[in-house]
């Protein structure tokens, strides 16, 4: 708990807005992950979000962003990237 709250004032309100902008953050500067540390705070803080499926799809490709879909929980059942989905498989 109190790493989420420390958390949450590492980030100003101008970094939120520069995060958002760039997809870091959601929209709204809500849920801004630059870092595995950051996502891990988020995918524990989801359950607090006013819209969870639009912040499980941020938290979501943040991950693929940072090469961390492994921290996921696996109930969310979350493949490597999308990429991954469409490259070709060769065979030996």
């Amino acid at each position: 708990m109190f790493s989420s709250i420390v958390n949450k004032a590492d980030f100003s309100a101008a970094e939120r807005r520069r995060m958002a902008a760039s997809g870091a953050a959601m929209p709204d500067g809500s849920f801004p992950i630059r870092n595995r540390a950051d996502l891990s705070n988020a995918i524990q803080s989801i359950g607090r979000a006013s819209n969870y499926d639009a912040a499980k799809k941020h938290i979501i490709s943040r991950a693929r962003a940072l090469n961390a879909t492994g921290m996921l929980p696996k109930e969310w059942n979350v493949t490597k990237s999308w990429g991954s989905l469409f490259q070709p498989k060769f065979s030996k």
